[in-house]
Parts: structure tokens; sequence; C-alpha cells
């Protein structure tokens, strides 16, 4: 699993169950009310014709609420109904990559992003920074619309990992990889859907969160059961 969870506030949770223009109440099936939440929270853009939408099997998409503090600190590994998140911004989503080690690469190195890492990735946009070092990212498999790693992610930054903290390339696409900071995502706490951003490290269990005061409740989204049936440019299956 990914170590940390993508969450959205309560107003974007209104906009989907109330708004007739970008919400849920003004399309006709499920698959269409997916494609208007995937807008909003910065996994496609229809106007670029950019996807970040990954159907794989059980072809299924899960919308979770719950009930969550902003509290910009971690959520305590032990804590149970108790949710705490961070506004993503590039400082805060890299004050979290040292703990992320654990999860992600095992044996990890004892490093945190330097300042170089830092100011390169705040304020730029992963277009601007691939731009400016299309030749380092390429080197490394990645494109100017795809920055996630593919293959055996762990052994390919295991193999980097000092560079997670010294080098902005490799950095963004551990940021990339394992945190699902796609190319939309801006680093500002706004989606590119102009919605507020959270995250939630550790990501909590399921059965943390189903417990008070967190109260979760999860909405699984069905899809076709095939690769490459789902599409969200018509906003339908």
């Amino acid at each position: 699993g990914k170590p940390l969870v993508w969450l959205v506030g309560a107003e974007a949770l209104s906009s989907f169950l109330n708004s007739e223009s970008v919400g849920c109440c003004g399309v006709d099936t499920l698959s269409q009310c997916l494609c208007r939440i995937a807008q909003a929270v910065g996994l496609i853009d229809v106007a670029a014709g950019v996807s970040y939408l990954d159907p794989v099997p059980p072809f299924q998409y899960v919308y979770a609420i719950v009930n969550a503090n902003v509290t910009n600190t971690t959520t305590k590994p032990e804590a149970v109904g108790e949710v705490d998140v961070l506004v993503p911004t590039w400082q805060n989503l890299l004050d979290v990559v040292r703990e992320s080690f654990a999860a992600t690469l095992g044996e990890a190195p004892d490093c945190e992003p330097s300042a170089e890492v830092r100011g390169e990735l705040t304020g730029s946009s992963y277009a601007a920074l691939f731009e400016a070092r299309r030749e380092e990212f390429e080197a490394l498999g990645a494109s100017e619309g795809n920055c996630k790693i593919q293959g055996d992610a762990r052994a390919f930054f295991a193999a980097r990992a000092t560079e997670v903290c010294t080098n902005p390339v490799v950095a963004r696409l551990y940021l990339c990889t394992f945190f699902d900071a796609n190319p939309l995502f801006r680093g500002t706490g706004w989606t590119s859907g102009g919605e507020r951003e959270y995250i939630s490290f550790p990501n909590p269990s399921v059965d943390s969160v189903l417990a008070a005061p967190a109260y979760a409740s999860i909405l699984n989204f069905e899809l076709p059961q095939e690769a490459g049936a789902f599409s969200c440019s018509t906003g339908s299956a």
C-alpha cells in the first residue's frame, strides 16, 4: 500500500453531492460521477487531455468519507478513530519523506531532503522541472507526462536512496511513485481542480478509521472488468 493517503475538505464533498455543474447530481451514472470527482481532486484534467486514473484489477476505485483534524502533524501509528492531516505544501510533503522510507524502501538512509531539493521543487511545476532537467528525467525513464517509475520501484529507489534527499529529479520521481504526487500536483495545498487538499501520514488502516470519531463511510466505484475499458474523456465507460 501507499505510505500516505490524499483527502479533500468538506467543501469538496458538498460540491460532489450538490453541484450540478461540477458534482454528481449533474450526471447520470456512477462512472460520470467518478470522472467529476477525479477532475476536482487532480487525477485528471479534461481540458488538457491528461489522466492519471489507472484502473487495474480489481477495477475499483474507493471514495472514503472520514472525520479528520487539520493539525499539520502526522497521525500517531497507534491511533484508532483519529486521523490527523497535513496540508501538502512542498515543505510539508518533503518533511515526511524521511519517515516514509521504512514503508517504501525497508532499510533506508538517515537523511532529510536537502535545501537544494526543497528550493528547486518549491514553486515549480513538474512540467517546468522536467523541461529544465529533461535529460536527467529521461535517463531515469520518466517523460513529460509520466513521472511514476515502472517495474520494481522499490529496487530502483533503494539503489538511489541518498539521491532522494540530494537530487531534485530523483526526489520528484520518488514523490510521484510512492506518494502519488502526479504531474498535476502543485504543492500549494490546492488541487489542480481547485479544491483544498490534505494528506494523512501514515496511511491509516480501514479498521482504524471506521471507529469513532473518524466514522469512515466508504463508497466503491465498480468499473468495467477489463483494462482500457474506462475513460473520462466523455465521462462514461
